[in-house]
């Protein structure tokens, strides 16, 4: 059966109504069993906390996978792979781009595999952070023609295998769409992540302080590139080398972020345009007007943003509101943003950060390299 490689797989949870389905696959090499012993099976998984899936090509089963939890935590899973998957897997799953296919050895069917099943699960639980995946080296020692091999047997509480296990790691910021860099500088890390097609930058955080108080995605990256102690407080000063396969937007975000931080350019970076409500969107636009060194107050935005005075005047804390939800500082400059008595207010990065960019700016702009 042929496939594409530009085809990849997708799961498909089992229930008990797919028992039938379930024995087609997980049957092989067990004694022969009724379509409700199965279902009993299924149930039986299901008490103790696992899942099933169905690992699906263009409507097409390649095979099943066994997701167990046996330390109730949810970021971890442990993920068996039935022996049946990796038949298919060569020409159905594609290297996707997270470097993969630039290394120096080129990734096994089973790897593959691994890897785009972990991938998958990812994508559905996004709390998910690690994920150890084993796979049955018996398929190997055939295709070697070791007749030492075992026969594939059925396990009452697997329903895999019974034989030695090939075992492979995976942690979801390394398989995640989107990508993230941290940028030491004196606050923390600038986090800058891109969209899922990693050509434009998507949203930009300040990352200092307790993990605790950003979201999962931001938290399970900072943990993976080691910048969290033990009680959860952010590193200061780790400075990260990017990697050889880091897309080329973040080297341009490293680049340009440089540039401005210590010669006040305005940075050049390709950037999704946040989503929002019109009248959110529309202060957003204003803002990105603003010119290096240059400051507008609330009120300035509120007539920009509604030409009738008396309207206008009703909406300086409206703006003030957007603004705080501006998921592009920098970018979208909503620092140069002030109160109208001139006071450094509601910037969500900190007041600090504010008057630090401010200055910055004021001090540096028009300066060569």
């Amino acid at each position: 059966m042929a496939m594409n490689v530009n085809r990849t797989i997708q799961l498909e949870k089992c229930f008990l109504k797919d028992a039938a389905r379930f024995r087609a696959l997980a049957g092989t090499g067990c004694s022969p069993l009724s379509i409700r012993a199965w279902r009993d099976k299924l149930a039986n998984l299901a008490q103790k906390g696992s899942e099933v899936y169905f690992a699906v090509c263009e409507g097409i089963d390649l095979g099943y996978v066994l997701v167990t939890n046996p330390f109730e935590l949810t970021v971890w899973n442990i993920v068996y792979l039935s022996d049946s998957l990796f038949s298919e897997m060569p020409a159905a799953c594609e290297v996707s781009h997270d470097g993969t296919a630039d290394r120096a050895e080129p990734p096994t069917s089973d790897m593959l595999a691994a890897r785009e099943v972990s991938r998958q699960l990812f994508r559905m639980d996004h709390k998910l952070y690690r994920a150890d995946v084993y796979y049955s080296k018996q398929r190997k020692r055939q295709e070697r023609g070791d007749d030492t091999a075992r026969t594939m047997e059925c396990s009452d509480d697997l329903l895999l295998f019974t034989g030695e296990l090939e075992h492979s790691v995976f942690f979801s910021p390394e398989l995640d769409d989107r990508q993230v860099a941290f940028i030491s500088w004196d606050f923390g890390y600038i986090a800058v992540i891109t969209n899922n097609r990693r050509d434009k930058i998507e949203s930009i955080e300040f990352v200092r302080g307790h993990i605790a108080e950003y979201d999962v995605f931001i938290r399970k990256a900072a943990y993976f590139n080691g910048l969290v102690d033990n009680e959860g407080s952010v590193i200061p000063n780790i400075c990260l080398e990017p990697t050889d396969h880091e897309p080329d937007i973040l080297v341009k975000a490293r680049q340009e972020l440089a540039r401005y931080l210590h010669h006040a350019h305005e940075p050049e970076i390709e950037y999704d345009f946040p989503h929002g409500t019109p009248f959110q969107q529309s202060v957003w636009k204003e803002v990105t007007k603003i010119p290096l060194g240059s400051i507008k107050t609330y009120s300035d935005l509120a007539l920009l943003v509604e030409p009738d005075r008396k309207k206008a005047g009703r909406l300086a804390r409206a703006v003030g509101q957007a603004l705080s939800v501006n998921p592009l500082p920098i970018l979208i400059p909503c620092h140069r943003v002030i109160g109208a008595n001139r006071n450094l207010v509601g910037f969500a990065g900190g007041v600090d950060i504010k008057e630090y960019l401010l200055q910055m700016e004021l001090w540096k702009v028009g300066l060569e390299d």
